[in-house]
């Protein structure tokens, strides 16, 4: 009997030499496809960026849907096909679908160039991989993100050791199929057509040997530390995860076309250098507490919606007070709510080196927009000054939320937190035991890396 590397070696060999005649036929062909490319050109005398989308000369690949056809009709019929699926049957407990999909990503592999022959070391090499994932305990899948939000002045910035951002290249705009369309033979439309699909920047992050779903979770972090690094609306345009395995499952690929129209974020060059320093010392502060339900959870939820909300600017504002109220104001309280808000907003900034007065004036200036808003109000005007002033207070809830970053998990450090800083209102020399609790090298730390603009 033969053995299963046998098996699939002959089987690569005979849907090779059949690719060709179908070549031939006009059963397999390519397809042509338009690149698209989205680039940020000069700055305006505004000093906004430009965006300009360039369009790449038309590339070819096969046409997915003819080989999986092509395969199904004239493939699937040859006798090593048969015993390939019979061997492995009997010697797997993988379900058929996964076994069928494996063996039909094999073959396509074997054809990809029906030109000429598949040479005996790629075919081995090929046989290789699929014989390997039959027994393989664990995936590694690797993730692309592309996000919206964010602009480099640089090709990559290394973010840590096994992720990296960098500005899109002409090869990422190729036409994507996902394994769910191609085993269903479905037509593919392509999205990347549209404007609101086209990235500022691609997020990787190198392979990790878990589940597709874990390996989601580890993008959600760091695409939140993009957003409180300078106040950047950043946004998910695609997620991409694939794994190097024939037989199980080989990746999802979802869309989401930014909603919200907001002005990109162009870091300077000496914050991308800057960058992987943050994400280096927060990571381990705010993953812990990206977990619901918790104070911190909520107010980085209403940071979130004050930066990337379709919403009014009234409720824009409201979101970032919100998250203020959260991180600041603690449960059971009565009395002036909004005073207290803007002096322990004005006192903790202080101690990151911002102007307390103009936090407290500002602070003071959005409560009141918010308490309006609440209650059926609308600003009378809006100009860019009004731009400015929400700015800022998104600012002030980013840096806030950097600083509160230190405390640890639990409504009981942070009612401690909230009595130091209080008690720091009224005594002056209280402040040591509230720059003791956050400790004077995260102040410093935050003062260094978040206090941009």
């Amino acid at each position: 009997m033969y053995n299963l590397q046998t098996i699939l070696t002959t089987l690569g060999e005979s849907a090779s030499q059949a690719s060709q005649v179908a070549v031939k036929k006009g059963d397999l062909a390519q397809i042509e496809q338009t690149y698209y490319y989205q680039d940020v050109g000069k700055m305006s005398p505004l000093g906004q960026p430009l965006v300009s989308t360039r369009y790449f000369d038309k590339g070819a690949e096969w046409d997915r849907i003819r080989v999986i056809r092509f395969i199904q009709s004239e493939v699937a019929s040859l006798p090593e096909y048969k015993d390939a699926m019979r061997f492995i049957e009997e010697c797997t407990s993988l379900a058929k679908k996964n076994i069928a999909s494996g063996l039909t990503r094999f073959v396509q592999r074997c054809i990809q160039d029906p030109s000429s022959l598949v040479s005996n070391s790629q075919l081995a090499t090929l046989v290789g991989f699929f014989v390997e994932d039959l027994t393989k305990a664990g995936i590694p899948w690797s993730t692309e993100v592309w996000l919206q939000g964010i602009r480099l002045p640089i090709k990559e910035v290394k973010l840590a050791e096994n992720s990296s951002l960098r500005k899109p290249m002409p090869s990422d705009f190729k036409f994507v199929t996902s394994l769910e369309d191609i085993m269903m033979a479905r037509p593919f439309v392509n999205p990347i057509v549209d404007p609101a699909f086209l990235p500022d920047v691609v997020l990787h992050l190198a392979p990790v040997t878990v589940t597709g779903s874990e390996a989601r979770k580890e993008v959600d972090p760091i695409v939140q530390l993009l957003r409180m690094y300078r106040s950047a609306p950043v946004s998910y345009v695609r997620i991409r995860q694939s794994a190097n395995t024939f037989v199980r499952g080989s990746g999802h690929d979802s869309f989401r076309p930014q909603e919200f129209n907001s002005t990109p974020r162009v870091l300077t060059k000496i914050e991308c250098l800057a960058l992987p320093e943050f994400i280096g010392q927060f990571e381990k502060l705010i993953r812990p507490k990206l977990k619901p339900p918790n104070y911190y959870n909520d107010a980085i939820d209403r940071y979130n919606d004050s930066l990337l909300s379709r919403q009014t600017i009234e409720a824009r504002f409201a979101f970032a007070v919100m998250s203020l109220e959260a991180l600041l104001l603690g449960k059971g309280n009565d009395g002036e709510l909004g005073l207290r808000l803007r002096l322990c907003g004005a006192k903790l900034l202080s101690l990151v080196g911002l102007n307390p007065v103009t936090a407290y004036k500002d602070i003071a200036k959005a409560y009141g927009i918010r308490s309006d808003f609440v209650h059926g109000s609308h600003l009378k005007s809006k100009d860019s000054e009004t731009d400015k002033h929400l700015n800022r207070v998104v600012n002030y809830t980013r840096i806030i939320l950097l600083i509160s970053a230190q405390i640890e998990p639990g409504n009981k450090n942070n009612e401690n937190f909230l009595s130091l800083l209080i008690a720091s209102l009224i005594n002056p020399e209280a402040e040591h035991n509230l720059v003791k609790f956050l400790t004077q090298d995260h102040l410093d730390l935050v003062r260094k890396l978040g206090t941009a603009q």
